[in-house]
């Protein structure tokens, strides 16, 4: 099928070669809104960079899509390959790219016309290995802006920060130096395809990386229109998914941070599957009673506790009649 681009953008520079940035584009059952995120990367002010579209055996038009803009624009290079999940797309991404830098950049979602200009100018003001910057969260009713400032830009703040939840895990609102991971040996994890990012961080923050921030959002997270999102459809295999995360972290960080911050991970998770309501009395006691010590040492608010308490102990369909009704908090 022939797909008609409507924004057309040929590109033929030397620079090409070696751009300054690599965007990092993993692509799956995308065609419903894969337009507005390439339109949105092609519109932008800073120019030398080139995209990777990784068409990840999408069994949609997504790759003909793909293919379409890659004829009309010289920076784009579609990669095609058998389904193999999202951490596996974006490590093929960091081995093929080119760039001084490198971003990822979900096919669901978009940026500003300025993203590029401005956190590469940022990152050569102070010459740093990584730029942080803040990004809205977009709803079918509303956006938000989310304040991504870390605690102080010493790598092991940015480490704790990420790992008590202070700062989102996320590739996009992050601008990388792409040396990093060949110098540190640092790679997305094989068959993870829940929080890939988060753990590739806890990897690259155990070094001496410099870090800057730049207090402005450019990235849109789209959080209504892709079905497919697996950080948006809870169900038992995402619980299954994040307790693979938990584990191999603990062969990522210092084993004394690992057991700080264990009761606040296992707190926060285990109250996502009581919100999402995936598992029964007798299932959730089973699973969660052991956990006890840990919901009382955590960070969490002293409700999140009260409800994995009694959940815990088997009353759990009292305890998630009682927050339907009392419809008290918003978490995840």
């Amino acid at each position: 099928m022939a797909y008609k681009i409507q924004c057309i953008f040929i590109v033929c520079s030397s620079t090409m070669n070696n751009p300054k940035i690599s965007i990092i584009v993993p692509v799956y059952k995308a065609e419903a809104f894969l337009h507005r995120s390439i339109d949105s990367i092609l519109a932008q002010s800073f120019t030398d960079f080139e995209v990777l579209l990784i068409d990840d055996g999408s069994p949609d038009e997504s790759g003909a899509i793909c293919d379409a803009y890659a004829q009309m624009d010289s920076r784009i290079r579609v990669i095609h390959q058998a389904n193999q999940g999202v951490s596996a797309v974006r490590q093929r991404g960091i081995e093929l790219a080119k760039g001084e830098f490198v971003i990822h950049i979900d096919s669901d979602d978009w940026v500003t016309p300025d993203m590029l200009e401005s956190l590469y100018e940022k990152a050569m003001e102070s010459n740093a290995d990584m730029i942080i910057c803040d990004f809205y969260c977009n709803y079918s009713d509303r956006e938000e802006y989310i304040k991504q400032q870390p605690t102080h830009l010493n790598h092991k703040a940015v480490l704790e920060d990420l790992l008590y939840n202070r700062l989102h895990g996320a590739c996009w609102n992050k601008l990388v130096r792409l040396s990093l991971y060949g110098r540190y040996g640092v790679r997305f994890p094989k068959h993870l395809n829940y929080c890939e990012d988060y753990l590739t961080w806890a990897q690259l923050f155990q070094y001496p990386i410099i870090i800057a921030y730049h207090p402005k959002a450019y990235y849109h997270y789209d959080q209504c229109s892709n079905d497919n999102s697996l950080t948006r459809k809870y169900t038992i295999s995402t619980f299954e998914a994040q307790m693979d995360f938990y584990h191999r972290l603990s062969v990522c960080i210092d084993n004394k941070l690992y057991k700080v911050v264990l009761c606040d991970i296992i707190t926060r998770w285990a109250f996502e599957a009581f919100v999402h309501n995936i598992f029964s009395a007798s299932e959730y006691r089973s699973r969660f009673f052991r956990n006890i010590p840990d919901f009382l040492r955590s960070l969490q608010p002293y409700k999140v506790v009260i409800y994995l308490l009694f959940a815990s102990l088997g009353m759990k369909d009292m305890a998630h009649k009682c927050f339907l009704r009392k419809n008290s908090i918003s978490y995840i």
